[in-house]
């Protein structure tokens, strides 16, 4: 649920729903200043560090759904 990939990830995420296309989005943001130089080294290892969380926290539910989707029957129409 978005509750446990939220508890695992450890920060609420905005879930952005895209009803015009088969997909949605999924954001965790921060301010940054992206056209110091200065910064970018800690902008990469935050950025490194919040997609480690994400990808923990997604691997389960994906494996789920991609058995779910294995496992279900074929549609006949």
């Amino acid at each position: 649920s978005k509750q446990d990939i939220e508890q695992v990830f450890g920060a609420e995420l905005e879930w952005m729903r895209l009803d015009e296309k088969k997909s949605c989005r999924i954001q965790f943001s921060t301010k940054a200043d992206g056209f110091n130089k200065d910064t970018w080294p800690n902008a990469v290892a935050w950025h490194l560090e919040q997609m480690t969380k994400l990808e923990k926290a997604l691997k389960g539910p994906l494996q789920k759904a991609a058995e779910a989707l294995k496992n279900k029957p074929a549609e006949v129409s």
